[in-house]
């Protein structure tokens, strides 16, 4: 429009500041504001999209905890369902009254995994060490496994939570991928050690030990494995937070 204008008037350096200078000035103007407001707009709403995914991410984490707990519950139980049945299964006609009392543990460990599962879905579930401890070496035994536990003083000391997840994942592992003869356990308030023989040169797929890593990584603590056949090592440490005095040392 300005330079149309200048065809009506003579050319000089005011009526072409007037009518180009000024509108072209403006125009930048207007469309500097336009473009502005357009990657301001562009950057609310994938600010937005990020929350979606860091909702949706967080409700997805939550559900993979709960299934891997979930699984530790059941599958565990269910292994040792399955041998005192097997158990139960040779002793009803050379010993019916052992045979009754390997069924009457398969009723208490089927209600105690239902009450563990209800535990869990009201989000009240946890874990003790030394009763793990214990039901590990049950259960070894029951399976004809040699266990020896080597339990460290920890008076004062409550044991993580996530070292008994680790011993109840390294002894379902150890029944369902190995054929030991010997475990030994070796267990303090902030530290686990699982070692068990009778493994083979193939590593079979560890995914549960893979959560507890994470797990174990986030609270500050570390998960190490150790795979050298006929031997399997399971190492879960518990670091204390820095400037405190672990139980049974001296400053």
């Amino acid at each position: 429009m300005g330079a149309t204008a200048l065809l009506f008037h003579p050319a000089t350096w005011e009526l072409a500041a007037l009518y180009l200078a000024s509108p072209a000035v403006g125009t930048l103007f207007i469309s500097g504001v336009i473009v502005f407001s357009e990657h301001v707009w562009l950057v609310v709403r994938r600010l937005k999209q990020a929350a979606r995914t860091e909702a949706e991410l967080a409700v997805a984490n939550e559900r993979m905890r709960f299934a891997g707990d979930l699984h530790d519950i059941q599958g565990h139980t269910l292994h040792v369902i399955k041998l005192k049945a097997a158990l139960a299964h040779r002793l009803v006609r050379t010993d019916p009254d052992q045979a009754v009392s390997e069924l009457e543990d398969i009723r208490q460990l089927t209600s105690h995994t239902i009450e563990e599962t209800r535990t869990l879905a009201y989000a009240r579930r946890r874990l003790n060490l030394p009763a793990e401890l214990e039901n590990a070496k049950r259960l070894c035994q029951a399976a004809g496994i040699d266990v020896t536990t080597e339990v460290a003083d920890g008076s004062g000391t409550n044991p993580h939570e996530l070292l008994a997840q680790v011993l109840r994942e390294a002894t379902t592992n150890l029944l369902r991928h190995a054929s030991p003869a010997h475990v030994t356990i070796t267990a303090g308030p902030d530290r686990l050690e699982i070692t068990n023989d009778g493994v083979s040169g193939e590593r079979a797929p560890l995914r549960g030990l893979a959560r507890l890593r994470e797990r174990l990584e986030a609270s500050g603590g570390t998960l190490s494995v150790r795979h050298a056949p006929p031997t399997f090592t399971v190492a879960a440490r518990i670091h204390p937070p820095l400037g405190s005095t672990p139980a049974g040392t001296e400053q």
